[in-house]
């Protein structure tokens, strides 16, 4: 998942959401939000401080949920294939559109 260039949010195994930024790996690793909506993984995410610092070095905007895209759990199985990785974005209401196959945002 390292590769990717997207604001993510998922829901893991036990139903709870998690957003993390542009090229996370692993939430031991890299800054991530929980919580039980998509908007309160977004907020918690945001309000560290280090990803306010990374933010500010790599100049992103104001950060809102519409600026994430939905992914699969990363340690799901068949998230390791990039291929099957690509079609499984959904698109998130008010969110960046996604098209099946294609991963970059519009």
């Amino acid at each position: 998942m390292g590769a990717s260039h997207h604001f993510i949010l998922f829901k893991d195994g036990t139903g709870i959401w998690c957003a993390a930024p542009p090229g996370f790996r692993d939430p031991v690793v890299d800054p991530a939000g929980w919580g039980a909506t998509r908007e309160e993984a977004v907020w918690n995410l945001t309000a560290q401080q280090e990803f306010q610092a990374r933010a500010h070095r790599e100049c992103w905007p104001d950060i809102t949920v519409a600026d994430f895209i939905e992914v699969p759990e990363p340690n799901d199985a068949h998230f390791e294939d990039p291929q099957r990785r690509r079609e499984a974005f959904r698109v998130i209401a008010g969110g960046k559109v996604c098209t099946r196959g294609n991963a970059a945002a519009r």
